[in-house]
């Protein structure tokens, strides 16, 4: 019998340990799964295997089955029709006589248990009889998003009953009053479907089912039904016939469905006029025949036009081989695809969730698929000449998550296609109000535009517009200037008070997203994206030599700052000016544990304040900005770090000025922990994703020219409850594993599970796996692993575990050893920089 150290062969490392973790903390408690059967399906295929392999590990899981006459059978499947959009017939007399089936299993079976896990369609109804405080869940294995509503009707009026339902896909749901779950499926790479064969056993296999293996072999496995439009299969085929020698094979299990039988009909039809069609009718175990068929493919088809999970796919991968398929279901989650000249293998992250959504296309299409993948100067290679497979490639049921073979995959797209991701779009001329255009033009020209965004700052602007009068006055002498104040909608006077600067000031309303006012985000002003923009537009119009921006509501402003940002641009040749503030080491460890490092590692500068809120720019960054066609302003990202990321990337000159301490008193800003960490390193992974581009190139890092001294950060004594931070570290081991075994390499998670403070409460985070932390929550954002939000939120726990550490490693160090302690984590950023880039694509 299998046992789960088998898997260890084919298993990412570290993925059997993470088990064998969570299989503790089920000890001593039952769970049970129950299904319409015990073969013939994909949950019976599953179980078959799953619950020998949680009895391996310790937990106590077992299978019963629903049974019935031919009547309540025959219901039963008319129901999964329905739900999954094909349109039966049910009767009232028919819908009674299910529930009263399942009923008397009600009474023989053993329902008690702590989880009870109900399978699809035949015995959902059991939940009506459920007993004991045990939990109830429905594992839905199909897609029943555009259900027929006689079916959904029915049965939804059960599954409201059940604790929570658990789904293949987010689009497969429909609407319930339970909590909904997404855990997709995998194969089982040691079952008789995926084991390993030898050349002597494929060969002897398939001339067992009269195949002939002296052409190119097609091969399509899947149930005879129109959904997986194996006629729409010949069709294509007859189209590629024309250009290529080739045989089709069409393996799978007719069923006495009417629309079965008749689709068998038709294809026998075709291979009756065209040998070279095979049509297999196989039993539903014939698991060792369906390997060898697909081992002997030089392409594995799966052209379904409506269709589930299709782990068809995934097991072809598996094998090697490439595939031409469709988009339905969850295909779009295994299929990337490829150039129209080239069909290439596809290395996705190491959990295999890089995602594509092509649209689906019509059978010539496909044949144009086909004939480039058969074409011998595209690759397509019989099974002897295959690639060996990878170590993260789908594992099986058993528990390991998906991943993908390194096999060839040629998409089902028309030969001429548009390329990968959204369309650059350009920025057009920015339009502003005729009434603002007329005060630029009256002030014009101006060697300083000073931009300062606000809302609802009028207890803090004031000293503001004083620190800017004295630092233009007095440090400025002969640079004209004026203030631009894009204004979200302040009704609290915020604009009046910025006349007391003395300066010229245009003011620019915008109107900001409704949601930003009422949940301000982490910087404090609602629509900051459009408000730089207008503010960048009338910096232009002026003629402005150098844009300094400012926060509304820093309190600790002088008029020094005015200077040691707008000088460097004015008098130095510098691009681009970020702050650099004198701070307690223990504040803003965001910035400095988090922000910092990623933001060196990835663009290549040693920037301290990423996101400093004060900062300066020449009139050509100005320009360059304005004509940008990759960022889209409008968006609720914090469009600063992507000014920064812009300059360094298309090689404009960055500098840090030193400003002192930097004191906040907002009425606005979000206090939340995990809003802001959602918000700063969401913003973070959102560039990443969009624009790789500009990072993955870059190897090492380099300090920045400087102006002014920055200071060294207190030491002072501060009390920090790092007891608190490590509960809140594990409460998320506790409860975000669901979460984080989607997002984490199965190796990082393991190192986490490791990190054990002891009885003391001295965490130890080492630096190179907190970088590869944070790397992993990248590509899990980028590959859409898990819901976003969800994804940044459950970072929380993880943070609050490495701030705790780094507290406690310099409490007795001096502010140069926690500086060094610093420089530390930035180094290990860049050393696991390639971890990041080989697994980002």
């Amino acid at each position: 019998m299998i046992k789960l150290d088998d898997y260890r062969q084919v298993a990412t490392r570290g993925v059997i340990d993470i088990i064998g973790r969570l299989a503790e903390r089920a000890q001593g408690r039952r769970l049970l799964n129950v299904s319409g059967g015990r073969f013939g399906s994909g949950p019976a295929e599953s179980l078959q295997r799953l619950v020998p392999l949680m009895s391996d590990v310790g937990v106590d899981a077992s299978w019963e089955i629903t049974g019935g006459d031919p009547v309540f059978h025959a219901t039963g499947r008319a129901l999964q029709a329905g739900l999954e959009a094909t349109e039966r017939v049910l009767t009232e007399d028919a819908l009674e006589h299910f529930v009263e089936m399942n009923r008397l299993n009600a009474k023989k079976l053993r329902l008690g248990a702590d989880v009870v896990l109900v399978h699809d369609v035949a015995p959902a109804t059991l939940v009506s009889h459920r007993a004991g405080d045990g939990r109830w869940i429905w594992r839905c294995h199909f897609d029943c998003s555009r259900a027929h509503r006689r079916a959904w009707s029915f049965v939804r009026s059960y599954l409201n009953q059940y604790d929570g339902a658990v789904f293949s896909l987010p689009k497969f749901t429909r609407r319930l009053s339970i909590p909904h779950y997404v855990i997709h499926p995998s194969i089982d790479p040691l079952s008789d479907k995926n084991r390993d064969l030898t050349p002597r056993e494929v060969s002897a296999t398939v001339a067992a089912l009269r195949v002939a293996q002296d052409a190119p072999l097609l091969v399509q496995i899947g149930p005879f039904t129109r959904a997986a439009d194996p006629i729409g299969v010949v069709n294509a085929y007859r189209l590629v016939k024309k250009y290529h020698h080739a045989r089709l094979v069409l393996a799978g299990t007719a069923s006495d469905d009417p629309e079965s039988l008749d689709v068998v009909a038709q294809l026998r039809d075709a291979a009756h006029h065209d040998p070279d069609i095979v049509v297999l009718d196989l039993p539903p175990d014939a698991h060792l025949q369906i390997n060898a068929l697909q081992r002997a493919a030089t392409i594995v088809l799966h052209k379904s036009v409506r269709e589930d999970f299709g782990l068809g796919a995934a097991e072809a991968m598996w094998k090697a081989k490439p595939v031409v398929g469709g988009f339905a279901g969850g295909l779009s989650q295994q299929i990337n695809p490829p150039s129209p000249e080239q069909p290439r293998p596809h290395r996705p992250h190491g959990r295999g969730r890089a995602r594509a959504r092509p649209p689906i296309v019509p059978g010539h299409a496909r044949a144009d698929g086909l004939s480039r993948a058969l074409d011998p100067r595209h690759g397509a290679r019989p099974v002897s000449d295959a690639p060996e497979r990878r170590a993260d490639a789908p594992v099986g049921r058993a528990g390991a998550p998906v991943g993908r073979a390194d096999a060839p995959v040629v998409a089902a797209e028309p030969a001429a296609e548009r390329p990968p991701g959204p369309a650059p779009a350009r920025v057009a001329p920015v339009e502003l109000p005729a009434d603002v255009e007329a005060e630029l033009a009256r002030f014009s020209p101006r060697d300083l535009a000073i931009g300062v965004p606000t809302y609802n700052n009028a207890e803090t602007i004031a000293g503001v517009a004083h620190a800017v009068r004295a630092g233009v006055s007095q440090r400025l002498d002969g640079v004209s200037a004026l203030i631009v104040n894009a204004d979200a909608g302040s009704g609290d006077g915020t604009s009046a008070a910025l006349h007391e600067a003395g300066l010229p000031v245009v003011r620019i309303a915008h109107n900001a997203p409704l949601a930003e006012r009422l949940s301000v985000p982490f910087h404090g002003i609602p629509g900051r994206g459009p408000a730089l923009l207008a503010t960048l537009a009338a910096a232009h119009r002026v003629g402005a030599r150098a844009l300094v921006l400012l926060e509304p509501d820093v309190v600790s402003i002088t008029d020094d700052w005015i200077e040691r940002l707008a000088r460097p641009v004015l008098d130095e040749g510098a691009d681009f000016v970020a702050p650099v503030y004198a701070r307690h080491r223990y504040d803003g460890t965001i910035t400095r544990l988090l922000m910092s490092p990623l933001v060196r590692a990835l663009y290549g500068r040693r920037i301290r304040q990423p996101l400093g809120g004060q900062q300066a720019l020449s009139a050509r960054l100005v320009e360059h900005l304005l004509v940008h066609p990759r960022w889209d302003w409008r968006g609720r990202d914090v469009s600063d770090l992507w000014i920064l990321g812009s300059a360094i990337a298309d090689g404009f000159s960055v500098w840090e000025a030193g400003l002192g301490r930097r004191d906040i008193r907002h009425g606005n800003r979000t206090s939340d922990l995990p809003a802001m960490i959602a918000q700063t390193l969401g913003t973070a992974f959102a560039l990443m994703h969009r624009h790789a581009d500009l990072w993955r190139e870059v190897v090492g890092s380099e300090p920045l020219p400087e102006v002014g001294t920055p200071s060294p950060p207190s030491a002072e004594p501060i009390a920090v409850d790092t007891t608190r931070m490590i509960e809140g570290f594990r409460l998320g081991v506790r409860d975000l594993l669901p979460i984080w075994e989607h997002i984490m390499a199965s190796e990082t998670l393991v190192e986490i599970l490791g990190l054990d403070p002891g009885d003391g409460g001295r965490l130890r985070f080492p630096d190179d796996l907190w970088a590869r932390v944070v790397y992993d929550f990248a590509l899990g954002y980028h590959y859409d692993v898990v819901y976003r939000e969800h994804l940044l939120r459950s970072f929380v726990p993880l943070y609050l575990g490495r701030t705790a550490a780094f507290v406690l490693a310099t409490e007795r160090r001096s502010a140069e050893g926690t500086e060094a302690l610093l420089e530390n984590v930035g180094a290990a950023f860049e050393r696991q920089k390639p971890y990041l880039v080989d697994r980002w694509r």
